[in-house]
């Protein structure tokens, strides 16, 4: 018989406290200058920075290249610094530790079963970096340059930009663990210079930038079809007008184009009667699940971040850093506990709303703990069916989360429609509703 939701659990109504949006602006600073920087934005008005980092005692380091958020920290790429800063989020951001990557040259990070992995250049390869030890553990030679990483469904894929020997190159590898270790799986052929990566509805996209003997840039996007192995690919040629990232807004890729952000269509060509924005020296562009953050640049403090809703109107205007180049997003509850109206009883744990919500391709499900305990996470239908067991283990107390992809426990995508995640800790329960899109 199958497991059923149980009722009670559907219907009880918790008393939250609000949760608190934040966003994380890393500006990348000027090459061989540590005038790189972090900035904190509470909502969309409430910004703070450089965040501990200082430009005269403590700096942040030569090129911010990138960062993520996982598990309630976030990590910072510092690719001219050679190192990976990290910084615990479950009290405010505050400085955890620096690891040191001597002549690795990094360039992105991803995350499977509490390892980072992250991309160097000049290795050429892939760290994998234990986060209970805070040791390397293993590398992953790759032969060619990685540039972007991301995981799914316990696979890594990285863009290759370049070969061993510096010149361009136009691979995808996706990798899986094999006893224990990743090694590549699937190579494929996409426009040359591939970097950034978006994965959507088990389809990667791809984005590219090459240049010509006289360092005119092109640029193209791919897509590759993770279901059958085919890859589209379509050349935009000269990239006047292409900026150099990807975003999923409203169920549609966005590219960052012309002073503004505009969809692709399904042949990867750039619709543009339905351009976002008009801004000159975009530099970058990121969307939060509601509003689109599109950093400009003309290479010297103070640079500019502008934030837009989805229909072009301007919320804010902020003065950063120099080259605000990465954004990562993080949700923070009010760390009291809450109670439970129905039956008046104190809780020690709570399941917080899911993001994005609606979701159509990956969400993330956070929950805090007020002392370690066995937790058991699991999505349910609307029949009450079980549809997926996402974690059967012990956690310590703080904030955590886990990422559901759609899928059933066969690995089979899941219909669109209302699903349930159920937390247990100490035979109690708690329910939030998620609405799933294809």
């Amino acid at each position: 018989m199958k497991q059923k939701l149980t009722l009670l659990a559907i219907i009880t109504i918790f008393q939250i406290s609000l949760a608190q949006n934040f966003t994380y602006i890393l500006c990348e600073g000027n090459f061989n200058t540590t005038n790189a920087s972090l900035w904190q934005l509470t909502g969309t008005s409430e910004l703070i920075g450089p965040v501990h980092w200082n430009f005269t005692d403590n700096p942040l380091g030569d090129v911010g290249q990138n960062l993520k958020v996982y598990q309630e920290k976030l990590f910072i790429i510092m690719n001219n610094s050679n190192s990976l800063e990290v910084m615990s989020l479950s009290n405010g951001a505050t400085y955890e530790r620096t690891i040191d990557l001597p002549f690795a040259g990094p360039r992105d990070i991803a995350f499977v079963n509490n390892h980072a992995y992250i991309t160097c250049w000049y290795l050429p390869g892939i760290l994998s970096l234990d986060l209970n030890t805070w040791q390397i553990d293993d590398t992953i030679f790759i032969n060619g340059l990685p540039d972007n990483i991301i995981a799914d469904d316990g696979k890594l894929y990285t863009s290759i930009a370049m070969n061993t020997d510096w010149s361009p190159a136009d691979k995808v590898l996706a990798l899986e663990s094999v006893s224990g270790e990743f090694t590549p799986i699937d190579t494929f052929t996409v426009i040359t210079g591939p970097n950034q990566l978006l994965l959507y509805e088990n389809k990667l996209y791809v984005l590219s930038n090459y240049y010509d003997d006289t360092w005119n840039t092109y640029t193209g996007t791919s897509c590759i079809n993770l279901e059958t192995n085919q890859v589209t690919k379509r050349d935009h040629g000269l990239s006047f007008n292409f900026c150099d990232d990807l975003a999923l807004i409203n169920d549609k890729i966005y590219r960052s184009y012309n002073g503004g952000v505009a969809p692709l269509t399904d042949s990867l060509t750039i619709d543009i009667n339905k351009i976002i924005g008009n801004y000159a020296g975009i530099y970058s562009m990121a969307f939060d699940g509601k509003n689109i953050f599109i950093g400009l640049s003309d290479y010297s403090a103070p640079d500019q971040v502008v934030i837009l809703d989805t229909l072009g109107n301007e919320i804010n205007t902020l003065n950063v850093g120099v080259c605000p180049g990465s954004f990562a997003f993080y949700q923070q509850p009010n760390a009291e506990i809450f109670t439970d109206e129905k039956n008046g009883i104190l809780s020690d744990f709570l399941l917080m709303p899911n993001y994005p919500n609606p979701f159509n391709s990956n969400t993330i499900i956070p929950f805090y703990l007020k002392n370690t305990n066995l937790v058991q996470l699991t999505i349910y239908n609307l029949k009450g069916e079980l549809i997926a067991k996402l974690t059967d283990d012990y956690f310590t107390s703080g904030y955590h989360s886990v990422t559901w992809n759609g899928r059933d426990q066969s690995g089979r995508l899941s219909p669109a429609g209302v699903y349930f995640a159920e937390i247990r800790v100490r035979g109690q329960v708690h329910v939030r509703k998620m609405m799933y899109l294809k």
